[in-house]
């Protein structure tokens, strides 16, 4: 899963549409929450990572497609080649062990230790102010910043 990661995230660079960049985030995004499932046991948290990621980058395409207009795919150069083939070269080669399975697995529980309570506390008035920051921003009176 790793080197999939490491091989999508090199052909993210030899895009330049914006589609085929979402398709690339997306599924880097879906790959980057498995392994972080994996390693620590707790779907909520890439559920969450999932919904907020693809959720900003619905945000994102949106504005790009409004304000680009829709053109072909263009031919490449060959430029990229020499960044995508060891990628694949690496995947190919590399050997069948899995990296979730030499991976010492974490508890659940180790986000609330009394080491680790601090950070989560933050985390949460991080997310509580960001909360109120976006609410008190939005106002439903206005409408939208440009009209369609």
């Amino acid at each position: 899963m790793l080197i999939s990661s490491l091989l999508i995230s090199t052909l993210f660079a030899t895009f330049t549409q914006p589609l085929s960049m979402g398709l690339t985030l997306i599924a880097q995004t879906i790959i980057t929450s498995y392994i972080l499932f994996k390693l620590t046991k707790m779907s909520w948290y890439a559920y969450i990572l999932v919904i907020v990621l693809v959720g900003g980058l619905l945000v994102t395409f949106i504005y790009v497609a409004v304000l680009m207009p829709s053109e072909p795919h263009a031919r490449r150069s060959l430029w990229s080649l020499p960044i995508v083939l060891p990628t694949a070269l690496l995947l190919v080669i590399s050997s069948s062990k899995s990296f979730t399975n030499n991976v010492t697995w974490a508890s659940p529980a180790i986000i609330y230790s009394k080491s680790s309570i601090i950070i989560t506390i933050i985390l949460i008035t991080l997310l509580l102010l960001a909360l109120i920051i976006v609410v008190n921003n939005t106002y439903s009176l206005k409408g939208p910043m440009r009209s369609y």
